[in-house]
């Protein structure tokens, strides 16, 4: 009758922080609605997703806690856990320990965290509930309690010891007082042996399970270098296939994500590093020019390798496999004058008069540049360096020339009567707009 009541009925499970990993070694995190005969209902925390899972899709170490959890299996042995309290606050969490003290404001509850005050308007509900003592303790007071239970000078006592320590996954301190009792007693060595090869395929289980929730948070977390080295140490505990895909999908998303980051990451630096230099007035025009062409980006490169824990080549490499479909636009406002409207400064003549011409207007448009650098408004200058950094870095898609609103297009204005070349424009009738992508 229990079966047949058991197939047609499902329990409902108090909402709880779950991790489930699953057999293709997908870590999902949300919370069991439901568990059946052949399934369990899970909702994702991340999506608001609702799965259907069935038992056979869970990883047999997945599969073994969360029965454990739902008490499908027992947990712990009986002399392994306590009476305590489980509290229900008002913000969704929950605080699992022995209730220490009860006051009026606040009840007073230990775990292995230690001692927890919690005020009881945050309590919407106290449960009392067996627990196990590996939530109160930290394994070294549950050491010291069970030390005191056990004759230590008997091989029995450390073996008893060490068999309970088993039970509270302490296995480092387990393998000392199996080695205790072997040395007691030799002739408990073959089934000493037989224990500890069992602590070893735990010690493994637990790892391979500990391993590939911390690959599952460096991946969402985009960690990629911590990812792969959690990956390089499972390579020998999953099958060749399957951790090769698992790669091979972990370097797309990696070279998705960083294909996306790194551009966004880059124009971030450039809008900071040259908003310090337009709004540094003691900086002149050929400094910031200078930094902005060379310095600023070997400093972009440097900082994102640093960053993201890349190399600097694959900064770049990742930077220059950018979407090329984002178009962005900066203007040189009234500075066009000193690119010119092709993008380029004025040409050098040639021969020796041409030579001489060249020089003095190279020398009247530098004088000119600092004159305008020194009297403009930080966003003009700040823009005027991300136009000459983006159209020297990124790929140019067009430019559009937009009439000076200075002297309307003219070059030139008036001036007591008299005709001289426009104040704003310098005489380049026009304000230059890069578009590059």
């Amino acid at each position: 009758m229990k079966k047949i009541f058991f197939l047609f009925f499902f329990l409902l499970i108090p909402a709880q922080a779950t991790l489930l990993w699953l057999k293709n070694y997908a870590l999902l995190h949300g919370e069991i609605l439901e568990y059946q005969d052949e399934k369990i209902i899970f909702k994702r925390w991340d999506n608001q997703g609702i799965l259907e899972i069935p038992w056979h899709s869970l990883h047999p170490l997945s599969l073994e806690s969360i029965q454990k959890k739902l008490g499908i299996v027992p947990e712990k042995s009986s002399e392994d856990m306590m009476s305590g309290v489980q509290v229900y606050l008002r913000n969704g969490g929950t605080i699992l320990g022995i209730l220490q003290e009860e006051k009026s404001g606040y009840l007073l509850i230990k775990n292995k965290n230690g001692n927890i005050p919690v005020p009881l308007s945050n309590i919407l509900k106290k449960q009392d509930i067996v627990v196990s003592m590996a939530e109160i303790y930290k394994p070294e007071e549950i050491y010291q309690k069970f030390s005191q239970e056990y004759d230590l000078k008997t091989a029995k006592g450390n073996l008893d010891l060490a068999k309970a320590l088993l039970r509270m996954e302490n296995q480092v301190k387990a393998r000392i007082h199996f080695d205790k009792a072997k040395t007691l007693q030799p002739d408990l060595s073959d089934q000493i042996q037989t224990l500890l090869m069992d602590v070893e395929k735990k010690a493994s289980q637990s790892k391979q399970k500990k391993n590939m929730q911390h690959f599952h948070i460096y991946c969402s977390t985009n960690r990629y270098k911590k990812a792969f080295e959690i990956l390089q140490e499972l390579k020998n505990t999953i099958e060749e296939n399957e951790w090769k895909k698992i790669w091979e999908e972990t370097l797309e998303k990696q070279k998705e994500y960083f294909k996306l980051e790194i551009t966004s990451l880059w124009m971030q630096k450039v809008s900071q590093k040259t908003g310090k230099m337009a709004y540094n007035r003691k900086i002149s025009f050929q400094e910031a020019r200078e930094y902005v062409f060379l310095a600023m980006p070997k400093e972009i490169l440097t900082e994102l390798s640093q960053e993201l824990e890349i190399t600097e080549q694959e900064v770049q490499s990742y930077f220059e496999m950018r979407n090329k479909n984002n178009l962005y636009s900066f203007s040189y406002h009234s500075g066009t004058f000193i690119v010119g409207t092709e993008g380029k400064e004025p040409e050098e003549s040639t021969g020796q008069k041409r030579q001489k011409t060249s020089l003095s207007r190279s020398k009247m448009i530098n004088a000119l540049a600092e004159e305008w650098w020194q009297k403009t408004g930080t966003s003009t200058r700040k823009e005027w360096l991300q136009a000459s950094h983006y159209e020297n870095t990124f790929s140019v898609v067009r430019q559009d020339l937009k009439a000076c609103s200075e002297c309307a297009g003219k070059g030139t204005g008036i001036v007591s009567g008299e005709t001289y070349p426009c104040l704003s424009c310098k005489g380049v009738k026009y304000e230059r707009i890069v578009t590059v992508r």
